[in-house]
């Protein structure tokens, strides 16, 4: 007897809810809105009829807000890039143009060089302020732990074919020219870490912008390292077509027995590397790796140690 009544009361179908006449819209359908983070949505009781209202309202109000993202976005990428272009043209649009013949006739070299300088330190003081206050957005791609090891890795040698520019004269450098001058002066130059490359400071520059773009993915970076990268590339290129101009004979001596692609003339037997030589880089490259390594969080606000 229980057991039919049981089976009974299973069988009787239950009433139907009522209608919903008043309800909170369910986060699923306002979800546009939610991702909305500069504006707070507040969830108020609202009827079946204006449901479809409020829904306009949080497409509308998405829409609003990726115009108005886009735009800042946009601004930002515009003013970087004309940051990175100012940089690039000041220092190869003057120096390796015409334009320098002119300024050195009405400035004279140390007038010119001055100003140079001036004009470099200005747009460069210019480009890390950007870097420094815009917004890291969008990311072309993301970082990951991976493309961190990229510069730990390459800095080593960047930081060796820094230092070692500073300990080694090198003919390619600023008023460096007249270390030519001796008939065995490009045997004897190619030396150090000029035998890896006559442009060691240029390719450690490059070296160092080169492993940033790769481990920072957002746009301001790559922009900021872009610019650095074509700046020591071009730059190398340009100053062998300047010095062979200007120096001939003894600047291709030199180019004989050196390289600009580090390593290209101790690979095609022009060089050789010579260890001994290198102890001073070495040291120079390492002292620098370690204070760049623990002082990254103060130079560059990223802790790394």
């Amino acid at each position: 007897m229980p057991a039919a009544a049981n089976a009974r009361t299973m069988a009787r179908p239950k009433p139907l809810a009522p209608p919903v006449t008043n309800a909170t819209l369910p986060a699923s359908s306002c979800m546009l809105c939610a991702r909305v983070r500069l504006r707070a949505v507040s969830e108020k009781p609202v009827t079946q009829t204006t449901g479809r209202r409020k829904v306009r309202a949080c497409v509308a109000s998405r829409q609003g807000y990726d115009e108005s993202h886009h735009g800042r976005r946009i601004g930002t990428m515009l003013a970087m890039t004309i940051a990175g272009l100012l940089f690039l043209l000041t220092h190869l649009g003057v120096s390796s143009t015409p334009l320098r013949a002119v300024l050195v006739r009405r400035l004279g070299e140390g007038g010119y060089l001055g100003a140079y300088s001036l004009v470099a330190a200005v747009t460069l003081g210019l480009m890390i302020w950007m870097y420094a206050n815009l917004p890291r957005l969008p990311y072309l791609w993301l970082p990951s732990p991976t493309l961190y090891l990229v510069p730990k890795v390459i800095m080593g040698l960047a930081f060796v074919l820094i230092g070692g520019s500073f300990l080694a004269r090198n003919p390619s450098a600023v008023g460096m020219a007249g270390t030519l001058d001796a008939p065995d002066a490009p045997t004897r130059l190619a030396y150090g870490v000029n035998r890896i490359t006559r442009h060691p400071l240029q390719w450690g520059i490059a070296l160092w912008a080169g492993s940033h773009l790769v481990a920072n993915g957002d746009a301001v970076s790559v922009v900021f390292f872009a610019a650095f990268l074509l700046l020591a590339l071009l730059g190398s290129a340009l100053i062998d077509s300047k010095k062979a101009a200007r120096l001939g004979a003894p600047w291709q001596a030199f180019a004989a027995v050196t390289s600009n692609v580090p390593f290209a003339a101790i690979v095609r037997g022009r060089n050789r590397l010579v260890l001994r030589e290198l102890v001073g880089p070495l040291v120079a490259g390492a002292l620098l790796y370690a204070a760049a390594f623990y002082g990254h969080a103060y130079i560059a606000g990223v802790p790394l140690a």
